[in-house]
């Protein structure tokens, strides 16, 4: 049967763990280290957030909160008329509150976010940014029933190479030329970038 795909948010310390083992990218060992990675990605970001509300009719919200880096709205909704707000936070720590957690999974996680990811590259990027700074936090989880076998189910944590490949350049401002190399070897590389597991 054809495979089903969808986003799966993750701050689980040990599965993060595993996506930095299998992928070579180690996390930075503080909060401190992760957060200059970060913050350099704010204005990439932050131009994500505005070609949405420029060229396709999302709504920025602003919030007043220096926690968040900004909410911004999709102006259609899921099929059972839910909306959709992405709201990133100003700091990457914020991912691993517990009393932000819900949040974040109940946007990445939602059905509209899938359907925009495909239908809009500033929603795509966001994501795959994301996977950069933080691989293994959003997966793509693909789900196929195969058989005489069972169900394989398939992440995958990095971003495609030919992403990695066109945004070089503000991928090297970001991340480093050093870490940027590990990052577009594994992106290239199947059992770096994939996970597969099989239920029978």
């Amino acid at each position: 049967m054809p495979f089903e795909s969808q986003v799966q948010f993750c701050t689980d310390v040990k599965v993060l763990d595993e996506w930095a083992t299998r992928t070579g990218l180690t996390l930075p060992p503080s909060g401190d280290a992760l957060s200059q990675s970060y913050t350099r990605a704010h204005a990439w970001l932050n131009h994500l957030k505005d070609q949405l509300v420029q060229r396709s009719q999302w709504r920025d919200h602003p919030t007043g909160d220096n926690r968040l880096l900004f909410s911004v709205e999709c102006p259609l909704r899921g099929p059972s008329g839910e909306s959709l707000m992405i709201s990133l936070p100003a700091f990457p720590t914020s991912f691993f509150s517990p009393n932000r957690q819900t949040a974040f999974g109940t946007c990445f996680q939602s059905e509209l976010f899938s359907n925009m990811r495909h239908a809009q590259q500033p929603v795509a990027d966001m994501l795959h940014l994301l996977q950069c700074l933080i691989p293994g936090m959003l997966t793509i989880v693909m789900v196929e029933s195969v058989s005489g076998q069972g169900t394989w189910t398939t992440s995958r944590g990095l971003p495609p190479v030919e992403w990695v490949d066109c945004n070089k350049a503000q991928l090297t401002a970001v991340v480093g030329k050093d870490q940027y190399a590990k990052l577009r070897h594994a992106a290239d590389t199947k059992t770096m970038a994939f996970k597969a597991t099989l239920a029978k």
